[in-house]
Parts: structure tokens; C-alpha cells; sequence
């Protein structure tokens, strides 16, 4: 017991926390803690659509728009031993630095043993994770995650060039988390394929769920 500090016996304590935790259940602020907790569980069993013969398409190869924080960690996250990923960064420093972030990144896993060294080898060999400078590396990626400066006018701008270079069922994912997604469309020439997928920071630690 640090010196200053009340003391009390297991009786006293345990009423002292009977009495605190009372009022709380019930309470505002109790239901709306539980709420998430039972809507996330609803969420992880939903499978998104009433017609359940739609299946999603195969994706194989991801590419990731930005060289910074969330960029860098998006691509940590994409699953190196089953995907393909794309790094794509406008400035070479940058990009430098983001690659950095993730070999970093993967260094940890390997030491807190939640990854082998032999898979770290294996991306590394295989080139499962590629950096480059230009948009036009992600042709032929399926999914595309635009994780770039929070700037509409600049995001826009690169998705009119990703318009002269994506597949044709390539779909692109903002991670914007302040600017209007259906705004943004109108800058695709298949809004269709247009959506937001924003990741928390720090990305690799957050929980897998639905966007």
C-alpha cells in the first residue's frame, strides 16, 4: 500500500464498490457501452446483402495510395502471406520513410513471436510488397485504399488520373474520415466502385469489422 493512501478491509472495500457500481447499471451511460458491444456482434454475422448468392469478388492484389502513418500501416495490414500489395507514394523520401515503417513494423511481430522469420523471408523473397512512385502501378490491382492528405481537391485530382489507369472492376476505398464520400464520386467515371473504408489509428491494432 503506497504511503498516504486510505486503507480499508475486503468488507469495506467491496461495499465502498457496490455502492458506485449501483447507480450505473441501468444508467445512460451503461446502455450505451453495451449497445456497441451487441450491434458489433450483430454486424460480424450480417452478410451484407438480402441475396445470398452474391458472393464477393476474388481479390489477390491490393494496392494503398499514401506514404504516410496510415498508408504505411494499411499495408501491414493487408495480409502480405495472401495478398499482393502495392505501396504507392508520390515523394521518394516519403516513401522511404513509410517502407521503413513497415519493415519496422514486421521486425516487431517477428520478435513478439507473432510472426515467423521464415514468413518474413518469404515476403521479402517473394515480393509480396512492392514500393513505387507511380499511380499507374496500380492498374491492376482489385481494390485500391486511398489513404493520402485530407485535402478533397488533392484526393479528387488523383482520382481522375486513377480513372486513365485502373481495370475496369478495380474498385478504390477512401480513408477519409471528414470529407463527403458521394462528393467525391462524382470525380470517378464508376462511382460505383467508390466507397469509404476509414481505419483508426493506429490501423494494425484495431479490430477487423464491416465498413
Amino acid at each position: 500500500m503506497e504511503k498516504g493512501l486510505p486503507t480499508a478491509t475486503l468488507d469495506e472495500g467491496l461495499t465502498f464498490e457496490t455502492e458506485a457500481m449501483v447507480p450505473l447499471i441501468g444508467s445512460t451511460i451503461s446502455k450505451n457501452l453495451i449497445f456497441p458491444l451487441f450491434m458489433n456482434q450483430r454486424l460480424s454475422k450480417d452478410p451484407g446483402v438480402t441475396d445470398t448468392t452474391i458472393q464477393p469478388k476474388p481479390v489477390q492484389r491490393i494496392g494503398v495510395l499514401g506514404a504516410g502513418t496510415h498508408g504505411g500501416r494499411n499495408c501491414r495490414c493487408k495480409h502480405p502471406q495472401r495478398y499482393t500489395c502495392c505501396h504507392v507514394g508520390q515523394h521518394a523520401k516519403a516513401l522511404e520513410k513509410g517502407v521503413g515503417g513497415i519493415a519496422a513494423g514486421f521486425k516487431g511481430l517477428v520478435e513478439k513471436g507473432r510472426m515467423k522469420p521464415d514468413d518474413l523471408w518469404l515476403l521479402v523473397r517473394s515480393a509480396r510488397l512492392n514500393a513505387v512512385g507511380s499511380l499507374g502501378n496500380v492498374a491492376e490491382c482489385d481494390v485500391v485504399v486511398e489513404a493520402i492528405v485530407e485535402n478533397e481537391e488533392v484526393k479528387t485530382s488523383v482520382y481522375n488520373n486513377w480513372n486513365h489507369c485502373c481495370g475496369r472492376n478495380a474498385s478504390l476505398a477512401s480513408n477519409t474520415s471528414t470529407i463527403s464520400i458521394t462528393r467525391m464520386a462524382t470525380a470517378l467515371k464508376n462511382p460505383a466502385r467508390f466507397a469509404g473504408l476509414h481505419f483508426f489509428n493506429p490501423v494494425e491494432r484495431m479490430p477487423a469489422g464491416r465498413g
